[in-house]
């Protein structure tokens, strides 16, 4: 609760949100002062932090009722098994591995034969062991666009980037399907061109193929360092033509394509 202080002509102080003339000369001429702050009684501030002491409780006993809960919860067994067929096992015939099934828990395991009578209560995880304890293989690799139907392995190459002015002058790089980021460090870049420190570490730009409409494209990377194309600045993506300049930090490439419409590697 907030006090509006007045002070009357009198020179008497008050609070005119409680009365509107001064209690001592009922002089109804005063100067507002401001608000301020009521400071709470001993009392108020008694209850205050009994309040704020009860609360504090109230959250520690809930913390730990909830850690004992947990606590009871982790020293169940992950599961509980009631196997009835000792004698139904010695009467069942000899199986072979083939019709016996292995069931793999967390801490137990439990064969089962198909000859005998059992009743098993299961709770917690179930993980069914592959015959022979290997592991499924994953058949579905990832192979080149181009190479879905055949079994080679090895992605082609669909044309090249030449330096030919710069740090390393009379290299030649590599270009494969999809984006090919064109930067300093070899760890995050699929053509590094490491010893032009004008060039951004990270993707200073990015060359795709595009192997559908077989056409190339180039566009500024995330790096901070600015690209040219034929002399022109890249703004956002453009098509790449045979024998185009392209100039990064302060080497200088000419692009050199192999797929395009005179050849590609699905022909």
């Amino acid at each position: 609760m907030k006090v509006l202080y007045a002070k009357c002509e009198n020179g008497h102080f008050f609070d005119a949100n409680s009365i509107e003339k001064c209690p001592k000369c009922s002089s109804s001429v005063y100067t507002l002062l401001g608000e301020k702050q009521h400071k709470k009684s001993d009392k108020e501030a008694k209850e205050s932090r009994e309040k704020k002491e009860e609360a504090k409780l109230k959250k520690h006993e809930k913390k730990a009722e909830k850690h004992k809960k947990n606590e009871t919860l982790a020293e169940q067994p992950d599961m509980e098994a009631a196997v009835s067929m000792e004698n139904a096992a010695s009467d069942a015939p000899a199986m072979s591995d083939e019709d016996s099934k292995t069931l793999s828990f967390s801490s137990n395991s439990v064969k089962l034969n198909s000859g005998g009578n059992a009743t098993v209560k299961l709770e917690g995880n179930v993980k069914t062991v592959p015959e022979n304890n290997e592991e499924k293989k994953d058949d579905n690799k990832t192979v080149a666009f181009w190479d879905k139907n055949t079994d080679v392995q090895t992605e082609p190459v669909v044309g090249w980037l030449v330096c030919i002015k710069g740090a390393e002058a009379g290299q030649n790089y590599v270009l494969k399907t999809g984006a090919n980021k064109v930067g300093r460090l070899a760890s995050v870049n699929d053509v590094v061109v490491a010893k032009d420190p004008q060039i951004s570490r990270k993707e200073h730009i990015v060359i795709t193929f595009e192997p559908k409409q077989k056409r190339f494209y180039i566009q500024q990377g995330e790096g901070m360092g600015l690209a040219y194309l034929n002399d022109e600045l890249i703004c956002g993506s453009s098509i790449l033509n045979e024998r185009d300049r392209i100039e990064i930090g302060a080497s200088t490439f000419i692009f050199v394509p192999l797929c395009g419409d005179n050849f590609d590697w699905n022909e």
